[in-house]
C-alpha cells in the first residue's frame, strides 16, 4: 500500500532521571529509530553513551508526511537504551 509508506513514527527519548521526554524526531519505523539510538549510544563522550540506563526510546505518535497530519496513538516504549549496549558488547 503506497499510502502506508508515507506514515512515519514520531519518537522521543525519555530521561528517567529528569522524568522528561526529549526533543522529538521522525523515523520510518521502530527499526530505523533503534538504529539511530544505537549510533547515539556508541557516540564517544555523549551523555547517552555514558548513562544509557537512564534513557528509553518511546514512539509517541505517527505523522503523515504527505498530508502533514498527526495521528494520535498511545505512547509506547520501543527499547531501553542499555539493551543496545548489551547488543554491541556481545561477541558473535
Amino acid at each position: 500500500n503506497m499510502e502506508e509508506k508515507m506514515i512515519k513514527g514520531i519518537y522521543s527519548l525519555y530521561d528517567k532521571k529528569s522524568k522528561l521526554y526529549g526533543n522529538t524526531f521522525t523515523s520510518v519505523n521502530d527499526g530505523t529509530a533503534i538504529r539511530e539510538m544505537q549510533q547515539a549510544v556508541s557516540s564517544e563522550g555523549s551523555i547517552i553513551q555514558k548513562y544509557p540506563s537512564d534513557y528509553a526510546l518511546f514512539k509517541i505518535s505517527e505523522w503523515d508526511d504527505e498530508s502533514g497530519m498527526m495521528q494520535n496513538q498511545d505512547r509506547q516504549q520501543v527499547i531501553e537504551l542499555d539493551q543496545l549496549i548489551a547488543k554491541e558488547n556481545t561477541d558473535g
